[in-house]
């Protein structure tokens, strides 16, 4: 992008000045969010959530103020005088660690070969497993450490931490009141929160998080963009992927039931939060 800016900052002076606005506004709050995390080592869980907030959430405050200027639609219970109110800001701070955690691990073995290696686990999280965050992965160069059993425990560990976020991303969808028949917005947020919890089955007990990239098939992508038309079928697919992953949990305790911890507290979390959308759903087609 850097070696094309021009054509960033060409597309940027076309736009109207309250969008710039919303654009400047978010790339400098972002900006040095994100550069007082470049001396920072990433700790507890609560530091990758303030990281999260840096790096994901602000973009969706930047993309609803956005669509609220635009005219699109509008958060009314979120916002209170195009200012976001205490509720907006808990689950637009849900729906960025949501997609942080997914993304950091999902991206383990990329950022641990980066020179110097980037390290976004959360140093209470992996430290339980392992000496040194490197013997997470298998290495081609040196002996390590390396104990897929506990690496996947704590690839589980941190995928359970990313299920409390899923009702906030429910609810950031549920408050988006679309002003015109445009549903551009809604198939945008539906469908990015729907890759997400697609990718955060695929990657939960999934030993090849640690050997490479785990990415959702094009086929099921298709898949997903089509689904979020409405939000019937949004619920239909959020439904599926919650199944999936209680699914996968059954089979852990089932094998590993004394060493990998993650089964029961995931499948007492995620029968809640499925049944919480059922719920909502029905009171949604209700209306």
């Amino acid at each position: 992008m850097l070696e094309n800016f021009d054509k960033v900052i060409h597309c940027f002076s076309k736009l109207k000045p309250e969008f710039k606005d919303a654009i400047t506004d978010t790339c400098r709050r972002m900006g040095k969010g994100m550069a007082d995390f470049l001396d920072l080592e990433i700790v507890t869980l609560l530091d990758l959530e303030r990281y999260a907030h840096c790096a994901s959430s602000l973009v969706f405050q930047g993309l609803s103020r956005i669509w609220i200027t635009s005219g699109l639609g509008h958060f009314p219970s979120l916002y209170e005088d195009y200012t976001l109110n205490a509720q907006g800001l808990h689950l637009i701070n849900g729906v960025g660690a949501f997609f942080q955690k997914v993304h950091i691990i999902q991206g383990l073995v990329e950022d641990l070969n980066e020179i110097p290696p980037r390290v976004f686990w959360p140093r209470e999280v992996w430290s339980k497993y392992a000496d040194k965050i490197e013997d997470l992965i298998p290495s081609k160069k040196k002996i390590n450490n390396f104990n897929e059993e506990k690496s996947i425990a704590c690839l589980n560990e941190l995928a359970v931490s990313s299920v409390q976020h899923i009702p906030d991303c429910m609810a950031y969808l549920k408050a988006y009141e679309s002003r015109s028949s445009d549903t551009s917005v809604f198939r945008l947020m539906g469908g990015s929160i729907l890759m997400f919890i697609a990718s955060l089955e695929l990657i939960y007990d999934n030993a090849e998080v640690l050997r490479g990239k785990v990415r959702i098939p094009k086929t099921e992508a298709l898949r997903i963009m089509q689904k979020t038309e409405t939000y019937p079928g949004f619920v239909e697919m959020l439904l599926e992927y919650v199944d999936r992953i209680i699914s996968k949990a059954e089979c852990i305790s089932l094998q590993r039931r004394d060493f990998d911890c993650s089964a029961k507290m995931v499948r007492q979390m995620l029968e809640t939060k499925k049944r919480g959308v059922q719920d909502l759903s029905e009171a949604i087609n209700d209306t």
